[in-house]
């Protein structure tokens, strides 16, 4: 593996003072922020994603991506070649023709030693001139413009993020372009300009880099759950936890600390579904609500602690985002910053339904048996 050079080298997550959060919902909101950065660009793009699609929102995004690089933008995109495998190729040769340089994280090449179909590019990162960016869950499809648009209005949750903590972010872009491009990148001004505080927010960025590194989101929700005095909100799209964060969990409801999940009744993955229904009789033992969103898929992964601690990002709570993926996401401390989460968190309540331990008792035998079927079969893949 090619060395990286100084400026690329990663640090053990820090707390930077100084940022500021944009908190950002759905399709409606999120893309029209991304597209307006985009065609705001004086230097540098740096766009990395699970999925790219070649339909209408792909295609926008396409678009605007090789209009920048044809006015001489440096523009890079990595994007993860299982999450894209079924887009047109013809979308990305276009791109490359108007001057995008491309990346295809892990192709499909079973007879190449290393190879593994469970190490993917799962994350969701874009970086403009250095100056601002984006995390979260929300890939680039149509499934996530909303319904009035002729989307699938799935429900997702994004931030923009302003501040010095964008060096950071940065610098996990460009580490994974040069390991995975195994290419030189000189260091250049324009990829950490000088970025003046713009906000009050502590920031903590957390990278899992697959096999090496995978514990620093791990760590954060660790932390923060064995912290938490009063209250935990958790929003996942997928939910299949290992046996630690239950054993935080429990421990937390031990302590007299609220925990609140909010989980799919249908998301895009029915076995994830089974696997995560299997866990329900257990964690509403130990006393913690949950609840179902009934709208559109729910795609979001945050979480709020105390209204105090908060992050957004791309990592789901299983094991192939925890141990196999490339993910990130944001951390953030302050008051201002988790109470908004907090509403959030509250307003899609309204759309949901809780399950309570009389009713879901009663569910029939076959229920069970695909729940704890499915279980253990996520847990064994």
């Amino acid at each position: 593996m090619r060395k990286l050079p100084t400026f690329l080298k990663q640090r053990p997550p820090a707390w930077i003072p100084g940022n500021r959060i944009r908190i950002l919902k759905n399709g409606s909101e999120i893309f029209p922020e991304m597209l307006n950065a985009i065609k705001a660009a004086k230097e540098t793009i740096h766009l990395e994603t699970y999925i790219f699609r070649s339909d209408r929102v792909g295609r926008r995004f396409a678009e605007a991506l090789s209009e920048k690089a044809r006015m001489g933008v440096s523009v890079k995109v990595i994007y993860d070649s299982v999450g894209s495998l079924t887009t047109d190729p013809d979308l990305f040769r276009s791109m490359e023709e108007a001057g995008v340089a491309l990346f295809a994280y892990h192709p499909i090449a079973p007879w190449k030693g290393g190879w593994n179909l469970k190490r993917r590019d799962h994350r969701k990162i874009l970086v403009v001139d250095g100056r601002c960016g984006f995390v979260g869950g929300i890939n680039i499809g149509d499934e996530y413009a909303d319904l009035s648009e002729g989307g699938g209005g799935w429900r997702d949750t994004h931030l923009k993020l302003e501040g010095p903590a964008i060096r950071k972010l940065q610098q996990i872009f460009l580490s994974t372009w040069v390991k995975n491009k195994k290419r030189e990148l000189k260091s250049d001004p324009s990829y950490y300009p000088e970025v003046p505080s713009a906000g009050t927010l502590r920031v903590s960025i957390v990278a899992a880099n697959g096999l090496r590194g995978r514990n620093q989101i791990k760590k954060a929700y660790l932390r923060a759950v064995r912290r938490a005095k009063e209250r935990i909100f958790l929003t996942h799209s997928y939910f299949v936890p290992p046996h630690w964060f239950l054993t935080a969990l429990k421990r937390a409801r031990r302590r007299g600390v609220e925990v609140f999940i909010l989980l799919p009744k249908r998301s895009d993955v029915r076995i994830i579904d089974y696997a995560t229904r299997a866990l329900y009789s257990r964690l509403l033992k130990w006393g913690v609500r949950i609840f179902e969103w009934e709208g559109p898929v729910l795609h979001a992964k945050t979480a709020v602690v105390d209204g105090r601690w908060g992050t957004i990002g791309s990592s789901n709570m299983d094991h192939f985002s925890l141990q196999y993926n490339l993910e990130v996401n944001v951390v953030a401390l302050g008051s201002s910053f988790g109470a908004e989460m907090e509403r959030m968190f509250w307003e899609d309540l309204k759309q949901s339904r809780e399950v309570l331990a009389p009713e879901w008792t009663r569910r029939n035998w076959i229920q069970r048996l695909l729940e704890n079927t499915f279980y253990y079969l996520v847990g064994w893949i």
